[in-house]
């Protein structure tokens, strides 16, 4: 997510067009919600296993 904001604070230094520098920091973004997707997915998984319940 961070570097969607750096790429969009930099596009004016950008040597290619508008459309290919948004479409980097839109991949950018995508990454970013994906990767906390993961985590999520990954955290929620693991808080349900019945071993972690029995230590709480």
């Amino acid at each position: 997510m961070g570097l969607s904001v750096l790429t969009d604070a930099l596009q004016g230094l950008w040597p290619d067009s508008y459309e290919t520098v948004q479409i980097f920091e839109e991949g950018f973004k995508f990454l970013g919600i994906a990767a906390w997707l993961s985590f999520w997915c990954h955290y929620v998984s693991s808080a349900s296993k019945p071993a972690a319940l029995e230590q709480h």
